[in-house]
């Protein structure tokens, strides 16, 4: 049988299986070469009577390695969300200052008459307050949004790093068991 208590709890995250569910575009290269990490030890050959699979070590260094290529895509996801969130803020500020420039170019108009003036400036005073308040709450809801999907990034991340060193330590304690053993007492075990 094959040792998968490094693999994630719950629903099973395996094209094909019966509770599969497809995982979001954020880190799509990343969570498909771990899929394959994870296929290939589901697929690894058992050795006989014990808890231990046989892995093509060069296969799964090869996704390792592919790994560490794809981690730069979320990398630079994260990046574009913050750039994104910097153009919003950007845009808010521009509105603030449109609706800024209007409602001094308002007052100004108004300027003649006292009657004018007062309501002009109550105006003015309601569209900045206005525009100023819209600002936040642009810049609130971009906050938001970028906080909520760098947490989700973040969530996965650690727990594909937990799957891959998971992956890892298992190998690894694989290859040592193999290499402490005689070999006429692993070809027995072989048999």
């Amino acid at each position: 049988m094959v040792d998968n208590s490094f693999l994630p709890k719950g629903p099973s995250v395996s094209p094909g299986a019966p509770n599969y569910r497809p995982r979001g575009d954020l880190g799509g290269a990343m969570l498909r070469l771990i899929d394959r990490v994870e296929a290939l030890l589901v697929a690894a050959p058992r050795i006989p009577w014990t808890n231990r699979s046989l892995v093509d070590r060069l296969e799964l260094l090869d996704l390792v390695d592919q790994l560490r290529v794809a981690v730069p895509d979320e990398v630079q996801e994260a990046r574009d969300i913050l750039r994104e969130r910097e153009e919003l803020l950007a845009h808010a500020r521009e509105e603030v200052d449109r609706a800024t420039a209007r409602a001094r170019q308002e007052f100004e108009s108004r300027i003649t008459e006292s009657e004018i003036v007062a309501a002009a400036r109550e105006r003015a005073d309601q569209m900045l307050a206005a525009a100023m308040q819209e600002a936040a709450e642009r810049q609130r809801e971009a906050d938001a949004y970028a906080l909520g999907v760098l947490e989700q990034l973040a969530e996965q991340l650690a727990g594909n790093l937990t799957t891959v060193r998971g992956g890892i330590r298992a190998l690894q304690e694989e290859l040592q068991l193999s290499r402490s053993r005689p070999p006429g007492e692993r070809a027995r075990e072989d048999a």
